[in-house]
């Protein structure tokens, strides 16, 4: 009998240490945001998504969201990390999270970077980030 090949993991090493600093305060490890149910990753159709497009679009350029409880936002964060760190760390996120692993490349996120537009650093030092 042929001996099993392994599946390519994701690179989650990487994409576990960008998670470390630049996600769990808000998602927590567990995916159950401390901040608002609004920032939750378990559930979400984005995380859930196994081309993983909004996941990396989103770490990219931020976004800010109006819920019942106010304007909830994540900064951006296309300025801080390569494209293979975003494309390793919206791997890791659907991998722990979601219901499939995507498999996104530095060259697909180097093709929505273009198309996203990225708020200026500044961003991360005017209160958007999350208050815990």
């Amino acid at each position: 009998m042929a001996p099993r090949r392994r599946m390519a993991r994701p690179r989650t090493r990487s994409g576990k240490r960008v998670f470390q600093e630049a996600c769990v305060g808000c998602h927590d490890w567990s995916g159950e945001s401390p901040v608002s149910s609004w920032a939750t990753l378990i559930g979400a159709a984005a995380v859930n998504d196994p081309g993983a497009t909004n996941v990396a679009q989103i770490v990219i350029g931020g976004t800010k969201r109006l819920t019942p409880e106010g304007a909830l936002s994540m900064p951006a964060f296309g300025h801080a990390y390569s494209d293979d760190e975003i494309a390793a760390v919206a791997n890791c996120v659907t991998a722990r999270f979601g219901a499939e692993v995507s498999s996104l490349t530095a060259r697909d996120v180097a093709e929505w970077r273009r198309q996203v537009p990225i708020r200026p650093i500044q961003a991360l030092f005017t209160g958007q980030r999350c208050n815990r």
